[in-house]
This record gives C-alpha cells, sequence and structure tokens, in this order.
C-alpha cells in the first residue's frame, strides 16, 4: 500500500462515479477481441465469435465453454443461430458465411461470392434462407439447404455493416457505411425506401417485434427509431448533450416486447432505453473496452453484451446493478467489513473515520471519529459487539458498537497501523500489524501489549488469526507471509515465491490453506503444513491488495488497483466473476451467509454486491428416510432385434437412482436398478398371473412403490386389429411385440395387485412404432399407431412421455443428454414443479403434471419442431411427491455425464 501512495493521491483527485452494474456472467476464452454474440432461441446457449477466427458456443447459465466452430481463415465478425437452435451461422473476414451443426461442431456448407469480408449475417424466420452483408457493399440471400446464391441487393455505396430480416421475412434491412440504412423486398431484392439521416456509417440495424419499427445504430453517436412503413424518423436515442453518448453506436436491439431498446457504445457501456420516450433507463458498465454487439435473452430478462476487450458477459436486465452502495465517507474506503450477523457493515477511510451502515438499506447508523490519522483497517469482534480500527496515526483503537464511544487505545507502535484483526476464538486479544516492521498482540481488556511477532524485514501489511486462534498470519513488504505461534510469537513458517510485497493474507476456514495478495498483480494459494504453494489467481491487470476466503472456502475474492474485484474458484484458480469499480478496489469481504460480497475504493465508496445461487456455499442437502418406499428402475438402450438405440436410457436411469437415494430418501438396497432388461427378466420382475414376480415379493414390506422404465414401445395387434400397446424387452422385435413384450394393460394389472397404497409408474416410451432415432420396426416405412387412453385405477398413477391418442415421438435432449420427459419429470422433483407451483416445499403430483406438461410441450415444440404431449392419470388425490418443506436447502440437479 505504501508504494502506491503517490498514484492513490493523484487518482483520489478524479471525479469518483457510482457504477450501476451487477457482476455479469463471463464468457471468455477467445484469443484476441470478441466480435460477435448471440442467444440460442431457447436462451440456454451464447454463440460469440472472435478475432481468432473462431466461434464457440457458452453455457448461458455457468459461462462455460461447449464447443468451438473452427474453419474460417479470418476473424469471426458476425454469428447468428437458426430459428430452431440447430444450426450456426458465421460471417468471416476470410470472405465467406459458413453453416455450422450446433451440436457437433460439424460444417454443413460454405456460402461464397462476396468479394470482400462478411460483416453481417441473419436467418429467415423460418430458417430456409440466409442472408449476409459485406465489404462489397452488398447483401447477399442463400438458400440454406443449398448454399445456393438467391439474390443481391445493390445500391449501398459503402461497405454493408449490419442485415436483418423482417419478422414475417418478406423484407430485408440493412445498414451501410454510406450513413443509409436501406429497406428490401426479399422476393424481388427491391429497395423499398431509405433511412437517412444520420452523420456517419450505420453500424447496426434491427427490426421491430412486431416490424413497424427500424432501429439503427451509428458512428454518430447515436441510435435512431424509425417508422418502417414512412421512412420517418420517430426518435433518436442519444446522450451528447448530457456526455451520455461520448462514442460510437456500435449496436442496437430490440427488447422481446418492443417496449425498451438496448445499445452497444464504444465507451465500454451498454445502455438500456425506453422505446416509447427515449428515455435512458439503465447502464451495464464494467467492460474494458468497447460493446462492440448486444442482445437481449429471448424471455428478456438478461442482457448479452460482447467487447473488444476480450470477453462477453451476462447482466441482469430488470436491475443492472448492484444491490446499494454506502456513501458518505469523504475519501478513499481503505477497508470493509461485515458484522457476524451480516446485518451491519463497516467500512474505513482516508477522511479519518470508521462508519458502520445498515447492510440492507445502506443507510448510515453511527460514525466512529477520533483517530488522528486514515483509518486502513477494520473488524468486528466474534459477538459483533465492539469495533477495532487501525489508523496511520500509529494507534488502534477499540469501539462499543452499539454507541459508537471509543473503550481503549492501543498504543507502542513505532509506525502507522496498517492491519487490525481480532482472535476470532477469544475476542479478549487484538492483532495489529505495523509499517515498523512488527505485528503485536494486545490484551483487548487492558490495552496492554501482550507479545510481538518480529523477523519481517519490511513493513507487515497484513494481519490474520487461524480459524482456532493458534496461530498468526502476516503479510509484508519484503515479498513473504508468515506464520507464527500465537502462544510463544515463534515463527512457525514462512511462505515465498511472490516477486514482490504481500499487501494481504488469509487462512482458509479450516485452517489448512494460506491465502496472500501482492503487487506481482497475482494472489497465491499455499499449503500451510508444507509450505507449497499450491495454486494461483492470474488476471489482475494491477496490484491485489486485498484478499479473503468465503465461509466455505470454496470461493476466493480479490481486490485489485486494475478497479476490480474478482471472484474465484478456490480449487481450480478459475475466475467466476468480476465486479467492476471505477477506481482502485483496497477491500473485499464476504458476508457471513457467503451470499454476498463487499468492496470498497478509493472512489469513496463501499459495494453490496449480490451473489449468483450457484456461488453460494453449498448446504448438504439430508433426504427425509422415505423407509416404506421401494422403487424399480428400467433403463434399455440397446435392443438386439432392429430397433434403434435409445442413446440416454442410461443417463436417465442413473439420475432416477440418484434422486429416488439422495433426494427422495429411499433405502438404496430398495431401489431396484437394471439396465438391458430382456424378455425373460421381465417376467422374473413382475411375473405373471400365475407366478409371482420380484415386485409381488417385495410389496409386503412397502407402502409406495416407483416403477420406471426408459426404452422403447411398440404397437401390437388383437385379432380384431385393434392396436395394443406393448412395453418392449432388448431382445423383442418391433415388428411383433407380442413374442416377448410385455403389454401395457398386463403391466398395469400385475402393478395393481400388489396391493399396494400408491404405486406410480413412468413410461419414458412412445409406443406408436415411431422414435427419435427412427422407426421400431426394422425396414417400416415410418407410420405410427394411436390408442385408447389407458382406464385409470385407484391406487395406480401412470405418466408416459406422448400422448396415446395420436402418434407421437418419445424425443431427445441431445444438449441435456437426457430423454425429454425423463429430464422435466426430473427436474420436476429436485423442486422446481413446486417453485412453479405453491412453493410451499412440497411437490405434488399436481404440480409435477402441470410443470412437465408444460416443459416437455416446450421444450420439444421450440427445439424439434414436433408435437409430443405426455400423458398423466391418476386418482385425482392430490398426494406429495416429494417434500423439502423441513430441508434448509434443495438438491442441486446433477448434470448428464457424456455417453
Amino acid at each position: 500500500m505504501l508504494r502506491l501512495l503517490p498514484v492513490l493521491f493523484a487518482l483520489a483527485l478524479a471525479t469518483a462515479l457510482n457504477a450501476q452494474s451487477a457482476p455479469p456472467t463471463l464468457f471468455e476464452g477467445h484469443v484476441g477481441p470478441v466480435s460477435a454474440a448471440a442467444y440460442a432461441p431457447d436462451g440456454r446457449m451464447i454463440l460469440t465469435g472472435g478475432d481468432d477466427g473462431t466461434a464457440r458456443l457458452w453455457d448461458a447459465e455457468t459461462g462455460q465453454e461447449i464447443r468451438r466452430f473452427t474453419g474460417h481463415r479470418g476473424s469471426v465478425t458476425s454469428v447468428a443461430f437458426s430459428p430452431d437452435g440447430r444450426q450456426v451461422l458465421t460471417g468471416s473476414g476470410d470472405d465467406t458465411a459458413r453453416l455450422w451443426d450446433t451440436a457437433t461442431g460439424q460444417e454443413f456448407r460454405s456460402f461464397t461470392g462476396h468479394g470482400s469480408s462478411v460483416l453481417s449475417v441473419a436467418f429467415s424466420p423460418d430458417g430456409r434462407q440466409v442472408l449476409t452483408g459485406s465489404g462489397d457493399e452488398t447483401a447477399r440471400l442463400w438458400d440454406a439447404a443449398t448454399g445456393r446464391e438467391i439474390r443481391s441487393f445493390t445500391g449501398h455505396k459503402l461497405e454493408v455493416a449490419s442485415v436483418a430480416f423482417s419478422p414475417d421475412g418478406r423484407q430485408v434491412l440493412t445498414g451501410s457505411w454510406d450513413y443509409t440504412a436501406r429497406l428490401w423486398d426479399s422476393a424481388t431484392g427491391q429497395e423499398i425506401r431509405s433511412f437517412t439521416g444520420h452523420e456517419s456509417a450505420v453500424y447496426s440495424v434491427a427490426f421491430s417485434p412486431d416490424g413497424r419499427q427500424v432501429l439503427t445504430g451509428s458512428l454518430d453517436h447515436t441510435a435512431r427509431l424509425w417508422d418502417a412503413a414512412t421512412g420517418r424518423e420517430i426518435r433518436r436515442f442519444t446522450g451528447r448533450e448530457s456526455t451520455m453518448h461520448e462514442y460510437s453506436v456500435s449496436s442496437v436491439a430490440f427488447s422481446p416486447d418492443g417496449r425498451q431498446v438496448l445499445t452497444g457504445n464504444w465507451d465500454a457501456i451498454a445502455r438500456l432505453w425506453d422505446a416509447a420516450t427515449g428515455q435512458e433507463i439503465r447502464s451495464f458498465t464494467g467492460h474494458g473496452e468497447g460493446v462492440m454487439s448486444v442482445a437481449f435473452s429471448p424471455d428478456g430478462r438478461q442482457v448479452l453484451t460482447q467487447s473488444r476487450d476480450t470477453t462477453a458477459r451476462l447482466w441482469d436486465a430488470a436491475t443492472g446493478r448492484e444491490i446499494r452502495s454506502f456513501t458518505g465517507h469523504g475519501g478513499w474506503v481503505f477497508s470493509v467489513a461485515f458484522s457476524p450477523d451480516g446485518r451491519q457493515v463497516l467500512t474505513g477511510s482516508l477522511d479519518k473515520t470508521a462508519r458502520l451502515w445498515d447492510a440492507a438499506t445502506g443507510r448510515e447508523i453511527r460514525s466512529f471519529t477520533g483517530h488522528g490519522g486514515w483509518v486502513t483497517s477494520v473488524a468486528f469482534s466474534p459477538d459483533g459487539r465492539q469495533v477495532l480500527t487501525g489508523s496511520f496515526d500509529k494507534t488502534a483503537r477499540l469501539w462499543d458498537a452499539a454507541t459508537g464511544q471509543e473503550i481503549r487505545s492501543f498504543t507502542g507502535h513505532g509506525g502507522r497501523v496498517t492491519a487490525v484483526a481480532f482472535n476470532p476464538d477469544d475476542s479478549r486479544q487484538v492483532l495489529t500489524g505495523s509499517e515498523d516492521h512488527t505485528a503485536r498482540l494486545w490484551d483487548a481488556a487492558s490495552g496492554t501489549e501482550v507479545r510481538s511477532f518480529t523477523g519481517h524485514g519490511r513493513e507487515v501489511m497484513s494481519v490474520a488469526f487461524s480459524p482456532d486462534g493458534r496461530q498468526v498470519l502476516t503479510g509484508s513488504g519484503d515479498a513473504t507471509a508468515r506464520l507464527w505461534d500465537a502462544a510463544t510469537g515463534q515463527e512457525i513458517r514462512s511462505f515465498t515465491g511472490h516477486e514482490s510485497a504481500v499487501y494481504s493474507v488469509a487462512v482458509s476456514p479450516d485452517g489448512r490453506q494460506v491465502l496472500t495478495g501482492s503487487s506481482d498483480t497475482t494472489a497465491r494459494l499455499w499449503d500451510v503444513a508444507t509450505r507449497r504453494e499450491i495454486g494461483s489467481f492470474t488476471g489482475h491487470g494491477g496490484e491485489v491488495i486485498s484478499v479473503v476466503f468465503s465461509p466455505d472456502g470454496r470461493q476466493v475474492l480479490t481486490g485489485s488497483v486494475d478497479a476490480t474485484a474478482r471472484l474465484w474458484d478456490t480449487a481450480t484458480g478459475r475466475e467466476l466473476a468480476t465486479l467492476p469499480h471505477f477506481l482502485f478496489v483496497l477491500g473485499v469481504a464476504f458476508a457471513p451467509d457467503g451470499r454476498a460480497v463487499l468492496t470498497g475504493g478509493i472512489d469513496g465508496i463501499a459495494r453490496l454486491w449480490p451473489l449468483d445461487r450457484a456461488f453460494w456455499p453449498q448446504q448438504r442437502f439430508t433426504a427425509e428416510p422415505r423407509p416404506r418406499a421401494l422403487a424399480l428402475i428400467i433403463g434399455n438402450r440397446t435392443y438386439t432385434r432392429g430397433a434403434p438405440e435409445v442413446a440416454y436410457a442410461h443417463n436417465d436411469a442413473d439420475a432416477f437412482y440418484t434422486l429416488f437415494t439422495e433426494v427422495m430418501g429411499l433405502d438404496p438396497q430398495k431401489v431396484i436398478l437394471r439396465k438391458e432388461v430382456g424378455s425373460v427378466e421381465f417376467q422374473e420382475l413382475f411375473g405373471s398371473d400365475q407366478v409371482p414376480g420380484l415386485l409381488d415379493s417385495l410389496a409386503e414390506f412397502v407402502d409406495e412403490i416407483f416403477v420406471v422404465y426408459i426404452g422403447h414401445g411398440a404397437p401390437g395387434f388383437d385379432r380384431d386389429g385393434t392396436p395394443i400397446p406393448y412395453v418392449l424387452p432388448v431382445d423383442v422385435s418391433g415388428a411383433n411385440p407380442a413374442l416377448g413384450g410385455m403389454a401395457l394393460s398386463d403391466l398395469k394389472d400385475r402393478l395393481k395387485a400388489l396391493q399396494v397404497p400408491q404405486v406410480t409408474l413412468i413410461l419414458d416410451a412412445c409406443f406408436s412404432g415411431l422414435s427419435h432415432a427412427g422407426p421400431v420396426v426394422p425396414q417400416a416405412s415410418p407410420i405410427g399407431v394411436g390408442f385408447a387412453e389407458p382406464l385409470v385405477t385407484a391406487n395406480l398413477t401412470v405418466m408416459s412421455a406422448t400422448a396415446f391418442e395420436e402418434p407421437q415421438y418419445a424425443s431427445w435432449l441431445d444438449a441435456e443428454k437426457h430423454s425429454a420427459l425423463s429430464y422435466s419429470v426430473l427436474r420436476g422433483l429436485y423442486g422446481e414443479a413446486d417453485e412453479t407451483g405453491d412453493a410451499d416445499g412440497r411437490v405434488t403430483i399436481r404440480e409435477l403434471e402441470d410443470y412437465v406438461r408444460e416443459q416437455v410441450t416446450f421444450s420439444v415444440l421450440s427445439r424439434l419442431q414436433r408435437r409430443q404431449s405426455p400423458y398423466l392419470s391418476h386418482s385425482g388425490e392430490n398426494f406429495t411427491m416429494v417434500d423439502f418443506s423441513r430441508s434448509e436447502s434443495r438438491p442441486a440437479f446433477p448434470v448428464a455425464g457424456a455417453e
């Protein structure tokens, strides 16, 4: 810190601006600037294109890279998803556009003919055509199936930088460096009208969702809204007079409801506007360079931005916010801390005061005044009743948190006090670090020095106790951190490896690891027992001033002079989130429950940030025991008599096993998992009218039975030609399922005969003879069969993947590696069905029914453009499937592994 003071003084004279952005999700990995970004139609994936010549597919929720699309010989300038999400379109500086398979990353075809870079690409609303804009001053329409050019749109005098289809696909919109946007008839290629008025290049264009308005963004610092029918300018989105739009508008987008407009600007800020009034609603700040592309998620709740700083970021559109700021200090905020109950926030500042704030409202509660120098460090006592401050006046002081009165002062250091800490096991001891190269232990009751820790060759810049209070950790300007015995003052070991001063230190909650932050721009993780460096956190662009562990030790938070705080995964060193300030971040802290973080900087502001639920400390979910329940799971994937493979049957079966044992509380001994079940084993499990099966033998010991079947069904026929649905063992042919298969009616009769109060049958199969991978009957034409709906019985609930009365597919979700029905049932029983229901902590059969019907229908229809209607019948009683009401947490749904 001392070496930074001249720089800090200079920056302190700058105007402190209050960032209004929430910590975004980052999509990092491109080598060089990111040029384009797009959302998948279902909102679950994000596509980016970069100057490194690749397009990359990311998980929208986690920011994890899924796959890459490689083959372009120039930068990828524009990207788009097909309407069904199954294909990806990219435009490149190599003068081509290319079509790719989303699921595999394989290139389908290339669109060649442009005489210069392809700057923009778009799909028609029906996905059958592709539109490209190029530096050769033309836009071109292509047949997506063949790659053949259909027509060209000519008339622009300079590069065509942006293209878009109208919502009905009948018109094409182009924006050009010739200062104009133009509307064309997509069927004839004729120009309909021109939108003129911009004073520089039109960089981006978009249609409103109803097609009645056109939005343009320009290098003249404005975005403009136009009437598509007349070409008249309706309004302008500009802040030039108020310095809000200091730089060019590089990208524009409408919200899905058309009520808001989003702009990306070269000033590194994205802005949200009211489309009706032109008023700015909020801004999204944090990118280090210009925002080149912006997009809304399909539901309008999130905003995606991509920047020349090599990242794409995801934001909350409704708030765009930090939760709140604590403003009032007259100078830099050096240090921050949470009270033990998380309800209050403590800050120390250059204005020689420490201040106490209400964490919920941001309101100042009281100020602690009396120091004659900057307050550089603050801490709460373990019970929260006292406050400790360290100052450049060479003293540390103890205060009453409730009144703000000073209790006592700790004097004796020969230099300025740089750091303070309470013993977590004994609030009667306090620790201080100083420029005089020592750390000192004090008796809090008397203010007398107990012992000194000497040996550092330069100032002690940070101090911390081990969780049990028996050891002391110090960080110094001599580039080392040292661990000491608190009882004797003897040095136990040192941690060496940093190239320059260690500004901050922390001990993990279990005491096994040490964290250090240094002026060499890195934070490092050390093993206490061996002194060995076991990890590093690299990525900051300046000195790391402050470090802290999360309450569960799984995450690390660092603050730096690069004006960011960053959240990291302790185990992998991977950066999870960036929290931007406008100036240096000097202090960081975690909330006691791990659900928020606090940052303080030389802009004089402390900021409270919410953490995404995925970053919260993971509470161990403990299922309520269900000793009187039994489950049988059958996963049939590979068929020996010609039926196609059921790709994710084993994933589904394994996931149900985990559900029953870890979520629903069944005894693992009473969960029977069988895979690749043949006809003989079917008989052994379910028995017959003459011979009891395994379920018959076990039924007397339980009150409820769950049966899950994942595999093929097939249609058979009785003597009158009436179709009969059959469950198909792996060794039975779909051409004649009656020879070895089990009629669904027989299966229901066998389950009903068990005389158990409640039996639930989940059939992830269709019985029409159709399947996701082709006909179940070898060499048969894909003609499906419908059936009469099964009859409802009092004790038996049946859920099937498809309706019975019409032929449907039981579809798969390749991205999730599950079938559509199993995935929805599993997620519903993990708690999502209750969250969309009455949220009382219990998943009832009616909540599950409503949830599954909606999820399956929409996921299959939106992705695969076919109808799948799950069937469910039950007695009408709204019984509870899963009860979370007495648990503090809910289990996380496991991600399926690759098959």
